[in-house]
């Protein structure tokens, strides 16, 4: 009885098909642990950067810093467009320092495609500012624009400073509160000095993330400024600097313009470290810029593939499109192609809707 009813379920082809392609999935998944979070949607920006400027009978110079990846930033692809111009590549501990040079060309564009992280840092509450080493000696110096031993810094100190200036969370505190809240925010109008912004009252990013540093330098804290731009979807001249600070190893950010307090939100693109210029060029070449960003969703099954899988009966179909130069959207539309057929063909064969073709209902 039991042998009969079992012939009979597995002669419906629905029931078969069914075991099958359940089969086949576990088997699948079992294989591949992670498939599904690589299906799941991932958010790239397309990151654009066009330089203008007037051609000259000498040599135009240009330069300024192109991202790179780190632990929370990774440049997927990138093209660089500057007809016969030289090229230079240059990473230090500042960035990707790149230059042009040459009279051939009066644009020069950036196009990369960039998959972010956000990061956050719990601070412990007991942390005390340790007494810092060599090594973190030139993240506690006096600059130009970071004037830690001027009186008038000092007497801000002395005004804002916890009763717990030994503990690394309230002296932390204290400095973020000052320059997010009590620094009024401007429009960018150029550079910006430490002193400066605390005598206006009033600086954009860079006015506040000097004075942040100059406040965490004056207390022994190991710190530095960072550029980069906030991905934002559209086209802007606008670039963005925050600060990090050096607490048990790790460099933690704060931006005291944005409010973010030991954490940064996915769509912040780092660009250089310390207090540098963006963009340096030739004088009287009629300079400049745009970002250009585009936000899009995208699949990481799509794009990020596995080059340490030693198994070489493992065939990534989405990796050998990728080689073709198609976008990651053509890419999905044909590996749709199988299901679509198996679909209509269930639909065809086992259900009996009347269909045109294999791929046409």
């Amino acid at each position: 009885m039991l042998v009969s009813r079992l012939i009979r379920a597995l002669s419906n082809p629905v029931l078969v098909l069914g075991l099958v392609s359940a089969g086949l999935l576990a088997t699948h998944l079992r294989q591949a642990p992670d498939l599904l979070s690589q299906l799941k949607a991932e958010t790239l920006y397309n990151y654009s950067l066009v330089m203008h400027f007037d051609g000259q009978e000498t040599d135009v110079n240009v330069s300024t810093f192109l991202p790179r990846s780190d632990t929370r930033q990774e440049v997927l692809r990138e093209s660089i467009h500057s007809a016969d111009m030289q090229f230079g590549d240059h990473s230090d501990a500042r960035g990707r320092f790149v230059t042009w040079s040459g009279q051939d060309a009066n644009q020069i564009r950036y196009d990369a495609q960039i998959a972010l992280q956000p990061v956050r840092f719990e601070l412990d509450a007991d942390l005390t500012i340790p007494v810092q080493s060599a090594n973190s000696a030139s993240y506690l110096e006096e600059t130009d624009g970071i004037q830690i031993s001027h009186p008038e810094i000092a007497n801000l100190w002395a005004r804002i400073a916890p009763e717990q200036v030994n503990e690394l969370r309230p002296v932390l505190d204290a400095i973020f509160d000052y320059t997010h809240t009590q620094i009024a925010s401007a429009p960018f109008k150029g550079y910006t000095d430490a002193l400066t912004a605390l005598r206006l009252q009033q600086a954009s990013c860079n006015g506040k993330g000097r004075l942040f540093v100059a406040l965490a330098r004056l207390n022994n804290l190991p710190s530095r400024l960072v550029g980069g731009v906030v991905l934002n979807n559209g086209s802007k001249r606008t670039s963005h600097q925050w600060v990090e600070v050096l607490i048990e190893g790790s460099w933690v950010p704060f931006d005291p313009t944005n409010g973010h307090f030991a954490s940064l939100p996915e769509n912040y693109l780092r660009l250089y470290t310390g207090d540098e210029a963006l963009f340096t060029h030739s004088s009287d070449i009629n300079f400049d810029y745009r970002f250009t960003i585009r936000e899009q969703q995208t699949a990481s099954a799509l794009f990020r593939f596995d080059a340490q899988s030693g198994d070489i009966w493992t065939l990534n179909a989405a990796e050998l499109m990728s080689l073709t130069g198609l976008s990651e959207k053509m890419i999905g539309v044909f590996l749709m192609f199988p299901i679509t057929a198996l679909i209509i063909v269930f639909l065809r064969n086992v259900v009996g809707i009347q269909t045109f073709g294999t791929f046409m209902p």
